[in-house]
C-alpha cells in the first residue's frame, strides 16, 4: 500500500511531462534551494558524516576492544499511521535479512523518544533491552525532525570473559604427560576438540589473544 507521500511524488513525476508545469516546478526548486541553502547544507553534511562511518567498515575492533559487525546507515520516516519505517539501508543487507533485524523496533522506539534537533548527533555506545535477547548495539543518529531521523547502527560482539579459577579442587596440575604423544598427534587432537566444541575454541582463542599474544609481542616471555 502506497503512502500519500509516495502517491504525491509519483503524481509530480507524471505532471512534469507538462512543459508549463515543469518550468514552474524547476523554478520553484531553484528558489527553495537558495532560500534554504543553510538547512540543505546541514542535512547533506549529516548524511555524509553517517556515510563515512559505513564506508569499508565490514568488521572492526576499535581501541575499546569491542568487536563490531557491519555498520549500516539508515533513515527513519514517520508514516501517516504513526509508524516509524526504516529505509535507505546502506550497504544493502543480505537477501534473507529483515530490515528490522538490522534496525530493531526497540531501537526505533528509543530514537523516536528524542526531541527533534537537527544540529545534534546522539552517540550511544551500548544500547540493549530485555526484548533484544542479549544483543547490544552501537548507535549514532540525529532526530532531524518530527517525522525524520537518520544515523548508523552496528551490533557489538562481546568477547567471552575468562573466569578466574580460585578453587584449588579445580586447578589442574600441568605436567609433561601430554608429551608422550607425537607432537603432530597433539596438534590434531587439539584441533579436533576445538572444532567439536565451539565454546572451547572460543576460550582458546580468547586466552591467546587477550593474555598470551600481548606478553609474547612485548617480549615479556622467553621463547624457551
Amino acid at each position: 500500500m502506497k503512502t500519500k507521500k509516495q502517491e504525491t511524488i509519483e503524481e509530480l513525476i507524471e505532471l512534469i511531462n507538462i512543459p508549463q508545469f515543469e518550468r514552474i516546478i524547476f523554478h520553484k526548486i531553484r528558489e527553495l534551494k537558495f532560500l534554504l541553502k543553510d538547512e540543505i547544507a546541514l542535512y547533506k553534511s549529516l548524511r555524509e558524516t553517517f556515510q563515512k562511518r559505513t564506508h569499508g567498515n565490514m568488521k572492526v575492533c576499535e581501541d575499546d576492544g569491542k568487536e563490531r559487525t557491519q555498520t549500516y546507515r539508515f533513515q527513519l520516516n514517520l508514516d501517516e499511521d504513526g509508524e516509524w519505517i526504516p529505509t535507505g539501508l546502506s550497504p544493502s543487507p543480505p537477501p534473507h535479512c529483515n530490515v528490522f533485524d538490522v534496525v530493531p523496533k526497540e531501537v526505533i522506539h528509543y530514537i523516536s523518544k528524542f526531541k527533534p534537533d537537527p544540529g545534534k548527533i546522539e552517540k550511544i555506545k551500548e544500547f540493549s533491552s530485555a526484548k533484544l535477547g542479549g544483543k547490544i548495539f552501537e548507535l549514532t543518529f540525529t532526530r532531524y525532525s518530527h517525522h525524520h531521523a537518520l544515523g548508523t547502527i552496528c551490533e557489538l560482539k562481546e568477547k567471552i570473559p575468562i573466569q578466574p579459577c580460585d578453587d584449588p579442587d579445580n586447578i589442574i596440575d600441568i605436567n609433561d604427560s601430554y608429551k608422550k604423544e607425537p607432537e603432530g598427534g597433539n596438534y590434531k587432537e587439539l584441533i579436533f576438540y576445538m572444532e567439536k566444541f565451539p565454546k572451547f575454541k572460543a576460550h582458546i582463542f580468547s586466552e591467546f589473544f587477550m593474555k598470551w599474544k600481548p606478553l609474547i609481542d612485548n617480549q615479556m616471555i622467553e621463547a624457551n
